[in-house]
């Protein structure tokens, strides 16, 4: 039995299927049984892998499931569909597969395999192979624990590189001394779960990721790939203690733009959002933020629109996603400017500044200034003046003799100006307010 660096307990298989039936829904629980029973009737070997496991043994919540199989993965896929009702998409190529449960839940399956490098910080070709090459082509020693479900071993820690210890002593150690030239992006990873977890990076692996700077390895790597790390990062629930770390790491933040610099003024605006961000995802539980957005649009708002467009692009990011960095971008600073220096903006002023910005854009106008009158504004848009709505409808209007068309619509936004700066609270007033506006 041991203690672990985060004081959980990593233990005997008897005790390590009792924190399994803990972390798991009792009918996911009773899923992975079925699916390990499954496995015993073909003859194959199943195991639970990668970062439920880490987190099962650190006492964190995950319930993103990985089910490697030594074996016919789609035999068993056929099984399991014909005992439960699950709707499965199969990547035959990729030896892949996921279940989706009736409730919604997911598994991920994939068939063992074991991968080779082609040429430095190439993408991996994968063949398959047995559970020992699954686990020894991950990135760290943390991530290659794996758990099996079969009947008679089930609940049985397969530990082949120490993970279990590194995990005790609270450390990010590489499984190969060529890791990081196979795959610089592992550099990215490594700052990511020593900042989540609080570990530190292994000494010989941070020599490792040194040497691999040194011979410049992250020009190797698309922007799409280094977008997809620090996207990942930008997720974390402290992006900025990583941000910081890889900036001290690599020396700047170059590598994705060489515009930005990692100076005070950068890291205070990202440690303002991110207070503003805890705010925001107490008070506004009605409101879903994308937080990441929030970073990456501070990371960019030193570049010229044309930049942003191109690294928002080789970021792959969805049209809408980049529409909101681009009305940042365009007008942030100078709505913040407004909201802070003119005190006679009436309610219907402060709600036209603030309606063109996403929930993300508010946090990064309120990151972007100190200003407490501006402040009450942003807080006023978001608990007030937002949510102020019309019951006017273009029926309404047709019933008013009005021609249908564009002027609808500026009706409307002028009946809602008037509803926000407080002379109408009702439905007739609404309609009074039309027929002497629009007669």
């Amino acid at each position: 039995m041991y203690k672990s660096h985060n004081s959980k307990v990593i233990t005997r298989k008897k005790n390590l299927i009792k924190i399994l039936r803990r972390e798991l829904p009792g009918h996911i629980f009773r899923n992975i049984r079925m699916i390990g029973q499954l496995a015993d009737e073909e003859g194959f070997s199943a195991y639970i892998v990668g970062g439920f496991v880490r987190d099962m043994l650190l006492g964190r919540a995950n319930l993103d499931l990985d089910i490697v199989i030594e074996g016919d993965l789609f035999r068993l896929i056929d099984l399991l569909a014909k005992k439960v009702n699950v709707s499965v998409v199969r990547h035959r190529g990729f030896g892949t597969a996921t279940a989706i449960f009736a409730d919604g839940f997911k598994i991920d399956f994939a068939t063992a395999r074991k991968e080779s490098y082609s040429h430095p910080a190439a993408l991996p070709g994968i063949s398959f192979g047995s559970i020992e090459d699954d686990l020894s082509r991950r990135d760290f020693t943390i991530n290659t624990l794996a758990l099996q479900i079969n009947k008679h071993n089930f609940g049985r820690l397969l530990d082949l590189f120490a993970g279990a210890d590194d995990l005790l002593q609270g450390v990010v150690r590489v499984l190969h001394n060529a890791s990081f030239i196979d795959d610089p992006t592992r550099i990215f990873r490594a700052i990511r779960f020593e900042q989540r977890f609080d570990f530190n990076i292994e000494k010989n692996t941070e020599r490792l990721i040194r040497a691999a700077l040194k011979q410049n390895m992250l020009r190797q790597l698309s922007k799409f790939r280094i977008g997809d790390e620090i996207i990942l990062i930008l997720k974390e629930d402290e992006p900025v203690k990583s941000l910081l770390r890889i900036n001290k790491v690599c020396g700047s933040l170059k590598f994705i733009h060489p515009a930005i610099k990692f100076d005070k003024a950068l890291v205070g605006q990202l440690k303002s959002a991110y207070r503003i961000i805890q705010t925001f995802q107490k008070t506004y539980t009605d409101k879903p933020l994308d937080s990441w957005l929030v970073y990456l649009s501070i990371l960019l708002s030193a570049l010229g629109s044309d930049s942003t467009d191109k690294i928002c692009r080789r970021f792959c990011l969805v049209k809408k996603d980049i529409k909101k960095i681009n009305t940042l971008k365009n007008r942030a600073k100078e709505v913040a400017r407004a909201l802070s220096k003119d005190i006679n903006l009436s309610y219907v002023q402060v709600y036209k500044m603030l309606k063109p910005f996403s929930y993300e854009g508010l946090a990064v106008i309120l990151s972007m200034t100190e200003s407490p009158l501006a402040k009450r504004r942003i807080n006023l848009f978001i608990k007030k003046l937002s949510k102020i709505k019309i019951t006017l409808s273009g029926q309404d209007l047709k019933k008013l003799n009005l021609k249908p068309g564009p002027g609808y619509r500026k009706i409307l936004e002028e009946t809602l100006r008037a509803k926000i700066s407080g002379k109408l609270n009702s439905k007739s007033d609404e309609l009074r307010f039309v027929k002497e506006r629009f007669k």
